[in-house]
């Protein structure tokens, strides 16, 4: 993936938080991030999306996600028969829109964490004619 220098600069504080983040599990610690920091991680979220999705899992999916980053940014991720695409905006119809809290949607994105406690605590939350796909949102992707 060619990245351009502000995508560069997201990948590196992605990377960091990211490290951050397990070390700050393993030791028990408070985690090193914040919502703030979130949006500034999505230039290169979004940029190796294509390149982490593991096209096997949705060969065929059409389906439109519109994730909620509380009190920030929206993101549509959208698959037209496995063809992936990401925009600020969705380009058709939502089928699934995901509220997420920025932190553990994060979390859940980088692999530090499962997606099972943000649901049941609410920090996680999802709607619209076709929810169940949110559960499987994650396994499309591998870890970057």
């Amino acid at each position: 993936v060619e990245l351009d220098s502000g995508t560069l600069m997201s990948y590196m504080l992605t990377h960091l938080l990211g490290h951050g983040c397990a070390i700050a599990k393993a030791l028990r610690k408070p985690l090193p991030v914040s919502r703030d920091y979130i949006p500034l991680t999505l230039p290169f979220l979004t940029a190796v999306m294509p390149a982490v999705l593991k096209k096997d899992k949705v060969k065929g999916l059409t389906a439109c996600f519109l994730i909620h980053f509380r009190h920030g940014p929206k993101l549509a991720v959208t698959f037209d028969k496995g063809a992936l695409s990401v925009s600020p905006t969705p380009p058709r119809r939502v089928d699934v829109h995901i509220s997420a809290d920025p932190v553990s949607f994060f979390q859940v994105a980088l692999g530090n964490i499962s997606q099972w406690g943000p649901i049941a605590t609410g920090k996680l939350m999802t709607w619209g004619t076709r929810p169940w796909l949110a559960l499987r949102f994650v396994g499309y992707f591998d870890a970057p």
